[in-house]
């Protein structure tokens, strides 16, 4: 079994659900041993749990829908609008079966461009987590937790859970990052870098993107093996419209809740926009006259800055 997890709540099912199907229209079964056992780790009504089962449709997957009592992150900051679901990925590793020794951890907000199994296969050896790099206000040896390889039993032995608590309870003040910024310094000592294709991050996006995205955008999907859309801009969002939007909506329209997205329509984008812009220019009335505003266009594209 390849298995794989996700953390989230009902907020976030419809968006693990695009996910999902990503990871099945692109993965082959060739034997017992390729089927997908997807492990959900968060409290969803029945309703949603329905909903991400129908996914059945597109290819058959085993499933664990395994609960979590919210009050382990009671202390934990929340920034930016982020839900307690983000810190879910804490308790993967002690939740799991004890059968379970290698698990995929996915952030909902990731779409998987290829065969799931090909870094199902990559060797991390005795590693206690394999991620790729993230360049985040320029740390070494810093990883994105958007995409991760778990040694389940490596991170028991290790004690990971004990080890996680305890950080918490004196280091509050410099999470800013959520989850992220916990598991770092924790499992600093043991990673097991994976090439950047695996997960195309904010950071990976802008360099690449604007490199050879925009000359030959067939060339630039291929090498995204896994797009992780990292930041506040979504591609479920009306404004601004990410450079990838259509990948998302690939797979989202696969389904339940592709009725949900209908909001994107053109009368829909252009009253966001108006009201965004409204709301950019009693803040700075001049606006159009600053060089540094059309710098920062040109950089990352039309109304990044808004957001």
């Amino acid at each position: 079994m390849i298995n794989i997890a996700f953390g989230l709540d009902n907020n976030f099912a419809p968006h693990c659900a695009a996910s999902m199907a990503s990871i099945l229209s692109n993965h082959k079964i060739l034997s017992d041993e390729d089927k997908i056992h997807f492990f959900f780790f968060g409290n969803l009504d029945d309703d949603n749990k329905e909903k991400l089962l129908s996914l059945k449709e597109i290819q058959d997957f085993e499933s664990d829908f395994i609960g979590i009592d919210c009050s382990e992150f009671s202390k934990l900051p929340l920034r930016n609008g982020q839900q307690v679901a983000i810190y879910n990925v804490l308790l993967i590793p002690n939740l799991l079966p004890q059968q379970i020794k290698k698990v995929i951890v996915l952030d909902c907000d990731t779409i998987v461009n290829t065969d799931i199994s090909q870094l199902w296969k990559i060797d991390i050896k005795s590693s206690l987590v394999a991620a790729v790099k993230d360049n985040y206000m320029g740390k070494r040896n810093y990883f994105n937790s958007g995409v991760m390889a778990l040694n389940v039993p490596k991170l028991r032995e290790f004690g990971f859970y004990e080890k996680w608590k305890e950080y918490v309870k004196y280091n509050v003040e410099k999470m800013t990052l959520h989850d992220q910024d916990i598991l770092n310094p924790v499992l600093m000592s043991n990673i097991f870098y994976l090439p950047v294709n695996w997960n195309v991050h904010h950071g990976i996006f802008l360099t690449l993107y604007d490199k050879y995205g925009k000359k030959d955008i067939d060339s630039f999907l291929s090498f995204c093996y896994i797009v992780h859309y990292s930041t506040k801009i979504k591609p479920w969002h009306p404004l601004p419209v990410h450079p990838l939007k259509c990948l998302y909506f690939k797979y989202a329209a696969m389904t339940p809740w592709k009725n949900k997205f209908q909001k994107h329509s053109f009368y829909a984008k252009t009253k966001s926009f108006l009201r965004i812009l409204l709301k950019y220019w009693f803040v700075h009335p001049a606006f159009m006259f600053k060089p540094k505003f059309w710098r920062k266009i040109k950089q990352k594209g039309w109304l990044m800055t808004l957001y």
